[in-house]
């Protein structure tokens, strides 16, 4: 009853994000397009795998993304197919449609939640609406490096905990968050070192209660416009910049407007690929631990290409938009002016999050932050 109540809560709460027109930071689809805002695209059509014959004795369960084909959530979530077709002798096939496809990343969520979608990568952002305890990803600078979000998005207690959350909640079988990639922030005025030159600016932010208190208070007026209106509102001066990536810059072309981006990491964006409640429950025990597996190789896969991702944006940068500068080598006493008005923020919402769940994750989070210190 306590689950049946929270469901719909959570679907509620939803419905009414996406009547605000708040589609996923993830959507790659092209500025003014409407595929991400489609819930059945009349044309959707899944990538081909043609090296992954479908046989009689072939399930084939549907996965929808808002990535594009070349993004780099897409490449690991086409790992994840192959192994899983690989480890079951074919049993399983995905079908994965892409760029929005089937919809806004809240439509997909409602999908998955109520069985008419198989599987889903949904940003923990977005969860977190309906499972309060993912919002531990929404804590600014928790998590001090990408080795930090390695080692805790992988540490056993903490993902048992996480995921049990998820399907107590949900009915959804949580596998694994796929890629971890640190945010900063664009701007068109001038380059951002410090808290102070972001005084004033209006930036584009995550929805999240936490992230929006955040960036206000470094000094911004945070506002939470759909990210598909980022660009046309960069161009016409009605935002200064957006709380981003350098991927984000460089897919969407913000960077044509954008002249400057600073790497905060002020968290660390990532996904939990969701298999419904219906779907799991129909899959024999046996190749539901090797579901788990293939999760669990596939966050091993993403966060070793993680690993060099913003290096290698970083000289993808250099050739694709020379005059968009970068930076990446705040002092410790430049990235102290972000953290310490950040941190605060931590009493605030950490009820928000479940004080107690907040203490365990933060605990096992903080061994790793001093492992790398």
């Amino acid at each position: 009853m306590k689950r049946t109540l929270s469901f719909v809560l959570a679907l509620a709460m939803i419905f009414g994000l996406t009547a605000c027109g708040g589609n996923s930071e993830e959507s790659k689809a092209p500025e003014n397009s409407v595929a991400a805002e489609v819930s059945q695209a009349p044309d959707a059509a899944p990538e081909d795998n043609s090296d992954q014959p479908v046989t009689e004795n072939t399930r084939v369960l549907k996965v929808a993304t808002q990535n594009t084909t070349t993004t780099i959530n897409y490449i690991i979530y086409q790992e994840f197919s192959r192994i899983l077709y690989e480890k079951t002798d074919g049993r399983y096939k995905l079908e994965i449609y892409p760029n929005g496809q089937l919809g806004t990343e809240e439509t997909c969520l409602q999908q998955v939640l109520t069985g008419t979608l198989d599987m889903l990568p949904v940003s923990t952002t977005t969860l977190g609406n309906v499972v309060p305890e993912c919002n531990i990803f929404a804590f600014p600078f928790m998590i001090e490096s990408f080795e930090v979000y390695n080692d805790f998005a992988l540490d056993e207690e903490f993902r048992t905990a996480l995921f049990d959350a998820i399907k107590e909640q949900t009915g959804c079988q949580a596998l694994g968050f796929g890629y971890g990639v640190g945010r900063g922030v664009g701007n068109t005025k001038h380059e951002v070192r410090t808290t102070a030159d972001l005084k004033g600016m209006k930036v584009r932010t995550l929805g999240n209660p936490i992230i929006i208190d955040t960036f206000n208070a470094f000094g911004a007026t945070a506002t939470s416009i759909p990210f598909k209106e980022v660009y046309t509102s960069l161009s016409q001066n009605l935002i200064d910049g957006e709380d981003s990536t350098i991927s984000n810059n460089l897919d969407q072309r913000f960077c044509e407007i954008n002249r400057y981006y600073t790497v905060l990491n002020t968290i660390f964006q990532n996904a939990v690929m969701l298999v419904s409640e219906d779907v799991w429950n129909s899959i024999p025990a046996e190749d539901q631990a090797i579901f788990i597996e293939c999760g669990q190789l596939m966050d091993e896969y993403g966060f070793a290409m993680c690993e060099t991702h913003v290096d290698e944006e970083i000289e993808r940068a250099a050739e694709e938009a020379p005059d968009f500068k970068i930076t990446n080598d705040l002092t410790a006493e430049e990235k102290a002016t972000f953290v310490e008005v950040a941190k605060p923020l931590w009493d605030k919402y950490k009820d928000d999050c479940g004080a107690e769940f907040f203490d365990f994750a933060y605990g096992i989070c903080e061994k790793y932050n001093e492992k790398y210190r």
